[in-house]
């Protein structure tokens, strides 16, 4: 960055009106228009801005804007407007108006600098062009008052200089070379444990200055014009690209700083002069606690020491095994009544050792289970037969009175689902509530903002704030639980990882090994399910394992393993990547039956092993507050996974329809395909997720570019659990495909939708935000499959080449879908009807 045009600019206390041209959002250019702005106002900075100086500060119903709003209705509870800028009683001592200027250049190079979020703005880094722009030495007390006049807008505090590094991977991946450091970390071989002593010199503190009381908005290119217009699509569709920023926006925020900063002042005299205090003494006073300090490594370190360090010696005199089995049988929790489980406890250690439970399960007279709806799907079914194994258990040592009580407040048909559960067949339902009931209260609490005193500034993160207030809770040891109190921990057979040793909620088989080398070390951090790998582990991503940041540093998919090394970053990274789902071989084909026209389709529906290919093309950099740091591009080795699914390709005559009326034949087929998924439930009870489709990806459908990815016109759905071999859904989904199809058929054409919605075509649930869709083209799909006539008059164009973002463009991303074969010599099932036909596949000479 140009630090030189900056230091010649100042910025204005007065809002600009000036209609400004629009130009291209190069760097210089940026640059150039805010000095032009702020050299009209330097020849004023003379007559210092005293306590007459009343700012107009942009808002959202104060923007310049032509179009009129709605007068919104008047709030119960009353706050301060942020578009009056506070009075002062008396003019401005001298060293406020020095510390005004101080702020007017610290917030033009901050502002500028966040165009380029890989710069820190640290100390150091802005101290030269604010000097050059205030013509006076820039001293950390300086910033220290203006944090005191605005502490709730200003972060200025010593960080750890390793958090503020983006670029960890170079081009030539020379981190991984011996005598690197990484991160604030020292040289791989140099590297110890964690707990061994950590020299001072291997890290170092930078002061970091930075306004947290508003961010430029993230904008994108426009595809026409090129000037920065709003984005209106989710972080994960843009391109890989950095965002942009419009003069316009970055003028607004700066101007707004200033007025907020000036009402700031004055208010600050205006109560000193009430309380008949001096107002220099008093700022003097109070900016001793906001004066940064570097952290004390001797006391940090003396506080490492202390938690590390291990008992000086070991005990010598320790009870025997038999006296240790004799205090644990007169304990009163191992005479207990009243066992608080849950099914994996019986799945995983009751159930298998019940010599040792024979006791407890022979006096077992009720079992009673909360919230019987959320055993549902995969993991009720294996519910189902635990309880059953239970009861089986029960009565091979003669307990066969046991009884069973459940709850629940949101089921349809509670007295079958708990027949199904418990596989009992009298079951009474109790559906009226007797029990007395106070009076309730609901409180709905919003985040507050990120500046208080100024609504404008926005709210803050949700996720930031709940993570903040149990931070409070666990301070205010509100979920303190006491050892010695008698409750239940967990034991250390199972440790570290208990969830390990549990399949019942987690059917996948291929797991990919965590394995962290700093150091040397080569130990496994943890098993990732090989459905969360390919957004979770990739080269140059961050991965998060129990609050510590670990870079990716390989990835290696034939080897089911990934190797991390620890880094200490203030950043995260968020992959752009699609998927490929693709049939390769073939079990079962169905005909679909005639449908009420007497007339028989000519589609089949087809069974088989399908393969899913998971490709991350590159991620993006983000900080804390969600903002883009970095646009990085990696070649990444794709994840492939088998799981059984079922087909149907979509007719020729379809996709000619489609072509003929402009409307795009993958958001076709993706609205079809959540069409006809958001129906399974009425066949097979299954939890969202349990069945899958391939999401069209905005950026891939919708590419300006040629692109070698050419996605077969089909509609495909896969088991998303129980490995190579599906879980069994999709086996079921097969069986009823044709009465599928016809409901989906009927119910997109009976809602009254124009672009499709949640009641027919879209999914809440869709990785894509259902960006890609179109409802009359699903219609038209569904149709030709069920061999239904098709109106094509009645059809509504699609977007013209010049208006449309699709494929219309000129590129073509869906292709005929070619025919898929069974594996040689392997059997295909041939069904019509009621009629079963048993074929074997050749096998090539």
């Amino acid at each position: 960055m140009d630090m030189a045009k900056l230091a010649a600019a100042t910025v204005s206390n007065q809002v600009v009106r000036k209609k400004r041209k629009r130009k291209e959002t190069e760097e210089a250019d940026q640059a150039e228009s805010i000095e032009d702005v702020a050299d009209d106002d330097h020849n004023a900075e003379d007559t210092h801005p005293t306590a007459t100086t009343t700012t107009t500060i942009p808002t959202k119903s104060h923007d310049g804007g032509n179009k009129p709003k709605r007068t919104p209705k008047k709030p119960t509870l009353k706050r301060q407007d942020s578009s009056q800028v506070t009075e002062c009683a008396i003019p401005w001592p001298e060293h406020f108006t020095r510390l005004s200027n101080t702020h007017r250049a610290l917030n033009l190079v901050f502002t500028f600098c966040c165009t380029r979020k890989h710069l820190a703005t640290t100390f150091e880094t802005i101290k030269s062009a604010v000097e050059s722009h205030t013509k006076r030495d820039l001293q950390i007390i300086d910033i220290a008052e203006i944090k005191t006049l605005i502490s709730q807008a200003v972060f200025f505090a010593y960080v750890d200089e390793s958090k503020l590094q983006v670029n960890l991977l170079g081009e030539d991946k020379s981190f991984r070379s011996k005598g690197s450091k990484i991160g604030g970390l020292p040289p791989l071989d140099s590297v110890g444990r964690e707990d061994e002593v950590l020299h001072e010199d291997e890290f170092r503190e930078v002061l970091l200055f930075e306004f947290i009381d508003g961010d430029l908005k993230r904008q994108v290119q426009h595809a026409k014009t090129g000037e920065p217009t709003k984005a209106t699509q989710k972080l994960r569709q843009e391109d890989l690209k950095m965002p942009v920023y419009s003069q316009k926006q970055m003028l607004n925020l700066i101007e707004k700083r200033n007025a907020k900063f000036t009402s700031a002042i004055n208010k600050f005299i205006n109560d000193c002069v009430e309380e008949k205090l001096d107002p220099m003494l008093t700022l003097q006073e109070r900016v001793r606690e906001h004066v940064p300090k570097p952290t004390d490594f001797a006391k940090e370190q003396e506080q490492r020491q202390r938690q590390i360090n291990l008992p000086s010696s070991i005990p010598s005199e320790r009870k025997t095994i038999p006296e240790i089995i004799a205090e644990i049988k007169t304990q009163s929790w191992d005479e207990a009544r009243i066992i608080f489980t849950n099914p994996d406890m019986l799945h995983i250690t009751i159930l298998p050792q019940e010599d040792l439970w024979r006791t407890f399960l022979k006096n077992l007279k009720y079992v009673v289970v909360d919230e019987l709806h959320v055993y549902n799907g995969l993991f009720g079914s294996h519910v189902a037969f635990i309880m059953r194994r239970l009861r089986r258990i029960c009565a091979a040592i003669g307990n066969r009175h046991v009884k069973f009580i459940s709850c629940s407040a949101t089921v349809a048909n509670p007295e079958e689902h708990m027949k199904t559960i418990f596989g009992v067949d009298e079951v009474k339902l109790t559906d009226f509530d007797g029990s007395p009931s106070g009076r309730k209260e609901f409180v709905c609490w919003n985040t507050p903002f990120k500046d208080p005193k100024d609504p404008t500034s926005g709210r803050g993160d949700a996720m930031a704030e709940a993570a903040r207030l149990f931070c409070q809770l666990i301070l205010r040891e509100r979920m303190t639980l006491d050892k010695s109190s008698g409750f239940y921990h967990c034991a250390d057979r199972f440790r570290p990882q208990p969830s390990r040793f549990v399949a019942i909620r987690d059917t996948e088989e291929d797991h990919f090994a965590i394995v962290n080398t700093t150091g040397g070390r080569n130990e496994v951090l943890e098993e990732l399910e090989a459905s969360r790998a390919f957004f979770t582990i990739y080269e140059g991503g961050i991965f998060l394992h129990q609050g510590h940041s670990y870079m990716v540093a390989s990835f290696l998919p034939e080897r089911m393993m990934a190797t991390v090394y620890r880094v200490n970053v203030d950043w995260t990274t968020q992959q752009r990547d699609f998927t490929d789902i693709d049939p390769c071989e073939l079990e079962a084909v169905r005909r679909l039956p005639s449908t009420a026209l007497n007339r028989t389709s000519p589609s089949r529906a087809f069974y088989g092993t399908i393969k899913i290919k998971q490709n991350v093309f590159g991620f993006f950099k983000l900080d804390k507050r969600r903002r883009i740091l970095d646009a990085v591009e990696v070649d990444n080795p794709p994840i492939i996974l088998f799981s059984k699914g079922m087909w149907l390709d979509v007719p020729r005559s379809a996709l000619e329809i489609l072509n003929g009326r402009r409307l795009n034949v993958a958001a076709a087929i993706h609205a079809a395909e959540h069409a006809v998924l958001s129906l399974m439930p009425n066949y097979v009870v299954s939890m969202p997720g349990d069945m899958k489709t391939e999401c069209k990806v905005a950026v891939k459908e919708f590419a300006k570019k040629e692109s070698s990815r050419k996605r077969p016109a089909r509609l495909t759905f896969y088991d998303a659990k129980g490995g190579a071999s599906g879980s069994g859904i999709s086996t079921k989904a097969f069986e009823f495909v044709d009465v599928l199809l016809k409901q989906a058929a009927e119910r997109v054409s009976a809602c009254h939708c124009t672009e499709g919605c949640l009641e027919c075509c879209c999914d809440e649930l869709c990785r894509q935000a259902n960006v890609v869709m179109s409802k009359a083209g699903a219609e038209v799909v569904l149709r030709s499959l069920l061999g239904w006539d098709i109106d094509v008059d009645n059809l509504p164009w699609g977007p013209d080449e010049e208006e449309g973002a699709g494929s219309r463009a000129g590129i073509e991303t869906v292709v005929p879908a070619q025919e898929v074969k069974a594996r040689p010599g392997q059997s295909v099932r041939y069904i019509d009807g009621d009629v079963v036909e048993i074929k074997v596949e050749e096998v090539e000479s």
